[in-house]
């Protein structure tokens, strides 16, 4: 508690000099002011009582109503040698993926400072709340391909809270970073769990269409010994765009997860996206699974895209789960369905 006050009160005054610098200073005013607001509706197919959809999901799982998912006011200062964000949000994104944290930092998604350590090469030093360094997919509808969050991204960190050490080459094909943070998507340090959590980073842009990411997680969840790798590759060429991802982690037992996402411009501002995905998980390391049988999901969607304007991003999502077992909730509550499928539309307005 008293180490995180300590961090707002030099984070504030940072941005207060920051804000307030001279001119003729070294450190010029670069301030970049941005937001959006994504709201959705969800009409399943397969149970129309229950107020949420699957539990595995964490964005975009409320249903039969509009809800605004993500609204973000964001500011950013970018200097040569000095860099720094912050960021509140709303929605049922943060009530639901942000409910292990402290109240006072549920509506909080960035809150970090970076210094470039050297001023001739590219090797920057940021201590904060960042976005995570696992996985494809983020918070931010426009900048993902589905309409829908895939499990694995939901799965898995969407932050990090810590300290985490950046180099990218000069000819910008390969960066490096180590990451020392408060754990598996924590805010807060919880020193019953010991050490700190560790991660790294290796992006390979192996030339301008094909890219190769490479994260891993080390740390302790629940007292236990939790390690994680996530393996994600790009390829964009004209008007086809491609994904693949893989994690795979072992605490009380091995669980895994992968996404193949293609994507197709029709025209300017209309694309069209497939997607086909697995997630087993049969210790409940991550996702719990109340039907007392182990975790072993495949899902698909396909969602189509409109840039009514450069602010406004229209989307409508068909998206369907199956598993072996008996996984789903039907209408009287009972574990009794092996698949679930529902149509998702939503509606994003950025600056």
């Amino acid at each position: 508690m008293q180490y995180i006050r300590l961090f707002y009160i030099l984070l504030g005054n940072i941005f207060y000099s920051l804000l307030y610098a001279q001119a003729d200073s070294v450190i010029e005013n670069k301030w970049k002011i941005s937001g959006i607001a994504d709201a959705y509706f969800n009409y399943n197919l397969s149970n129309q009582k229950q107020a949420k959809l699957e539990s595995f999901l964490c964005s975009y799982n409320r249903k039969n109503n509009v809800f605004l998912n993500l609204m973000q006011l964001k500011a950013e200062y970018n200097s040569s040698r000095l860099r720094a964000a912050v960021a509140g949000m709303l929605g049922t994104y943060s009530v639901d993926n942000l409910a292990e944290e402290p109240i006072y930092l549920r509506n909080i998604s960035l809150l970090n400072i970076g210094y470039k350590l050297i001023k001739s090469k590219n090797l920057w030093i940021d201590l904060g709340i960042t976005p995570s360094y696992i996985g494809f997919e983020g918070i931010v509808a426009k900048d993902n391909w589905c309409a829908t969050r895939s499990i694995i991204a939901d799965n898995s960190p969407y932050y990090q809270t810590g300290i985490k050490l950046n180099y990218t080459s000069t000819n910008n094909k390969y960066q490096y970073s180590f990451i020392v943070m408060n754990g598996w998507q924590n805010m807060v340090y919880h020193i019953e769990r010991g050490l700190p959590s560790f991660g790294h980073q290796f992006v390979w842009t192996i030339n301008k269409n094909l890219a190769l990411n490479s994260s891993s997680f080390f740390g302790y969840f629940s007292t236990q010994t939790r390690y994680f790798h996530d393996l994600f590759i790009t390829y964009q060429k004209n008007k086809w765009s491609f994904s693949f991802a893989f994690d795979a982690g072992y605490q009380y037992g091995i669980w895994y997860g992968s996404s193949v996402i293609a994507r197709y411009q029709i025209i300017k501002n209309i694309f069209i996206t497939a997607r086909a995905e697995r997630y087993y998980d049969s210790k409940s390391n991550i996702i719990v699974n109340y039907s007392g049988s182990m975790f072993d999901v495949f899902g698909t969607s396909v969602n189509i895209d409109y840039f009514i304007w450069k602010y406004f991003l229209l989307r409508v999502e068909y998206r369907r789960f199956d598993s072996p077992q008996k996984l789903f909730l039907d209408n009287k509550n009972l574990y009794t369905l092996k698949q679930d499928h529902f149509i998702s539309t939503s509606f994003s307005f950025f600056l």
